[in-house]
């Protein structure tokens, strides 16, 4: 399958922060057009999610980054950072229209629903420490059930300037 001319996306996002919670929602719809031999369609793929968190020591929720009130700098004043617990679901959803000619059906999942949950440790404004689990269910055809729930753990050492 080839992605062939015209492509299309909206992708719009909203997001509400109060304090030290904070809710962002986005929702994205992105059409291709793919090329299969002589076969050829416009394809829709569409997602949303909605994200949450919390400082649990205080700090202001920000869409950029959160400032620690007492960053991590080694010294006898100094502070811990800040802590921040954040929450994630979203679906993503494959046209239907993609099968049997451009997917097989008999293997390919046609929508991906996912939730996750985690811890963020703000050592400074610009490093931070998060830790992540999620848990991913595909839906689709019988013989995909093996592999119907993923789950993963992640961590990342994030260095900003």
């Amino acid at each position: 399958m080839l992605a062939e001319g015209r492509r299309s996306r909206i992708a719009p996002q909203g997001y509400l922060y109060a304090g030290p919670f904070g809710v962002l929602t986005e929702y994205v719809r992105s059409t291709q057009n793919v090329r299969r031999a002589t076969n050829s369609a416009a394809l829709t793929t569409q997602a949303w999610q909605v994200s949450t968190g919390w400082v649990l020591t205080g700090e202001r929720e920000s869409f950029t980054s959160i400032s620690p009130a007492h960053p991590l700098d080694g010294s006898k004043a100094g502070g811990l950072g800040a802590l921040e617990l954040v929450a994630r679901y979203g679906v993503l959803t494959t046209d239907p229209n993609a099968f049997p000619l451009f997917a097989d059906p008999n293997i390919q999942p046609r929508r991906a629903r996912a939730a996750g949950v985690g811890l963020n440790w703000r050592l400074t404004r610009g490093i931070v420490f998060a830790t992540n689990y999620e848990r991913t269910q595909l839906e689709g055809p019988a013989e995909a059930t093996t592999r119907s729930t993923e789950h993963a753990v992640l961590t990342r050492l994030q260095v900003g300037f």
